[in-house]
């Protein structure tokens, strides 16, 4: 019997998704009530836990989205399925063994990568399985498209192919930069080491939503039966995505003393991104006639609920990015929230 990955990338999805709101749960009540669950779990494990199921979550979820789409969408199978399964293996693997370090106290890292250092190292090698993957397959694609007699530079990308084609990339560099703390040169430094901490982070951040954002547009398209993904406005927001992967971050560093321009630039692409993608799945929805939303009613819900999502986001990034407010605000839970 053929097994399907991206399916079981799904199932680990799931399974990641009730972990991380199991443990948030267990956080929060932690965060109100020093004692709860003293002796059993700390607060200094529950967070991490949390934090990696929640990443586990996003990124299984986009993996198991871009293995499943993406063969549908050059109308050939992928480049390499014995690649596929072993990026899955190595994902399971790797967060085994993260979660064996939590329980263990065999901490390491920062922020979202709270496991130990030497981890990282198998992360890298899947990533690697994906990016030869991905690129593999698209090449092979275009390359029987030429044969097709059909010209590349006629040829129409969809927006998540370039998407997911950045995204991947971008995740692949910035995972390593969030690494540079390990160098004396930035760690010895505050200023230099908290500037490289959440560029790192913010462009890491915008490396997976770039992969999400693409899936929702596949998704979209598929469900209203359009192409909205090779529109102009489609395009508008792929470039405020790399934008805000490359300057959206600046938010977070109004505390540090750098150049304001950085914080005018990241200012202004904090509030456009949210706002331009709130405004494409409003729109689309509004396309979508009565039958079509009871054929696909489940996703369209969960389009639905990401809309009303991201505009509950979008008042909290708008505080957080105005100066004024950020001083008082970052740190806090409007941060955590956001």
């Amino acid at each position: 019997m053929k097994i399907n990955i991206s399916l079981l990338f799904i199932f680990l999805a799931f399974v990641s998704l009730l972990a991380s709101v199991f443990f948030g749960c267990i956080a929060a009540l932690q965060y109100v009530s020093t004692t709860a669950l003293d002796g059993f779990l700390s607060f200094q494990l529950t967070r991490p836990l949390h934090v990696s199921m929640v990443i586990a979550w996003i990124f299984s979820s986009a993996l198991a989205g871009i293995y499943y789409y993406l063969p549908k969408i050059v109308k050939q199978e992928v480049f390499s399925k014995r690649l596929v399964g072993l990026h899955f293996i190595f994902f399971v693997l790797t967060g085994l063994v993260i979660l064996y370090s939590y329980f263990t106290k065999s901490f390491g890292g920062r922020e979202y990568w709270a496991f130990p250092t030497y981890l990282s190292i198998p992360i890298l090698i899947s990533w690697l399985f994906l990016i030869v993957n991905f690129f593999s397959t698209l090449v092979k694609y275009f390359l029987s498209s030429l044969t097709a007699n059909t010209s590349f530079f006629r040829t129409k990308i969809p927006v998540y192919i370039w998407m997911w084609a950045v995204g991947i990339l971008f995740f692949f560099f910035t995972f390593i930069e969030s690494y540079l703390w390990l160098f004396p040169y930035f760690r010895e430094n505050i200023v230099r080491d908290i500037m490289v901490q959440w560029k790192s982070y913010g462009s890491l951040v915008g490396s997976w939503n770039l992969l999400v954002y693409g899936i929702a547009i596949y998704v979209m398209d598929k469900i209203s039966g359009k192409s909205s993904a090779t529109e102009k406005m489609a395009y508008f927001l792929f470039f405020l995505g790399i934008s805000n992967l490359i300057l959206g971050w600046s938010h977070h560093i109004y505390i540090l003393p750098t150049a304001k321009w950085i914080r005018y630039v990241g200012y202004a692409i904090s509030m456009t991104e949210l706002f331009i993608l709130a405004r494409m799945i409003w729109l689309w929805k509004k396309t979508i006639k009565f039958p079509e939303k009871g054929k696909y009613y489940l996703p369209y819900l969960f389009l639905v609920s990401a809309d009303f999502w991201i505009v509950l986001n979008l008042v909290l990034a708008i505080i957080m990015s105005v100066p004024a407010f950020n001083i008082y605000t970052h740190g806090t839970h409007i941060t955590v929230a956001h």
